[in-house]
């Protein structure tokens, strides 16, 4: 005899429940993108890409090895960002970046991408 579960036997189908509690999802590949550009439209790109790939390497980097020298290591990043091509892997590397990213990008940037409590 197999036991059956609440939704086999109720008809009851689990769906997505709105709730305050919820933990929210990261910003998605191009919202992130649109912030790191309009900070490195303020700033320096070479400066931006440098902040946020030594926080990534602070953090204890992961899959993404990027270079030591700057020029080389914004190139990398920003093709990341841009993904020209759709490219899954540049997004599951945006999402690796994304704890670096939100750590250093400054707060008017920041305030787009994250959701306020109401």
């Amino acid at each position: 005899m197999q036991p059956l579960t609440y939704q086999q036997t109720s008809g009851f189908s689990p769906t997505a429940v709105i709730n305050r509690s919820q933990t929210k999802q990261a910003p998605g590949h191009e919202k992130i993108r649109d912030a790191v550009r309009a900070w490195s439209a303020a700033d320096n790109q070479d400066v931006v890409a440098a902040l946020i790939v030594n926080e990534y390497r602070e953090q204890g980097g992961g899959t993404i090895d990027f270079p030591d020298d700057v020029s080389r290591a914004r190139q990398k990043l920003f093709r990341f960002l841009d993904n020209k091509f759709d490219s899954e892997k540049y997004r599951n590397n945006v999402r690796e970046l994304t704890p670096a990213i939100l750590a250093v990008l400054p707060l008017e940037y920041r305030g787009h991408l994250v959701e306020q409590d109401s």
